[in-house]
């Protein structure tokens, strides 16, 4: 299946549905972020997340698009090319555990990897319980997940 991820977080959920995007944007900035770079090799550049390269696009003979709403102005012309699907993971609401679980979960149906969605479903079970497990010691401490973004930045 030939899909293109406008996003990093798209394309992060596809390689843990077994399936590799063919083009991401922003590649050189993506390999500086994640812990497995090389897990994209060969994927093609579409240049800035912000204005993915249409023609690109439609010199692939694309299956799927998987776009973002922060795509929104873009997707009329996204649907041009190939069947495009809007996928939120990050949503800003109180709940992101529950929304990228949802939308994973409709994103393997559309794909057709339920076997794949239902083995990461377990993977993701047994993480969960076992920091639930390393956790329950420190409960009544106040838990920020951060990550480094530079030596002088942290997301949080």
């Amino acid at each position: 299946m030939r899909i293109a991820a406008l996003d990093w977080e798209l394309a992060e959920t596809l390689l843990s549905l077994s399936i590799r995007p063919i083009a991401i944007p922003q590649i050189v900035s993506y390999r500086d972020w994640v812990e497995n770079p090389w897990m994209l090799d060969g994927v093609l550049d579409l240049g800035r997340i912000e204005e993915p390269n249409l023609e690109l696009l439609q010199q692939l003979h694309l299956d799927f698009i998987l776009a973002t709403p922060d795509q929104a102005k873009a997707i009329p012309a996204l649907r041009e090319i190939a069947r495009t699907l809007t996928i939120t993971i990050y949503s800003g609401d109180r709940d992101p555990y529950s929304r990228a679980y949802a939308e994973t979960d409709r994103l393997a149906h559309a794909l057709g990897s339920e076997a794949a969605w239902l083995s990461l479903r377990r993977e993701i079970v047994r993480f969960v319980e076992a920091a639930a497990g390393k956790l329950t010691r420190v409960r009544s401490w106040p838990l920020y997940i951060a990550s480094f973004v530079d030596e002088w930045h942290i997301a949080v």
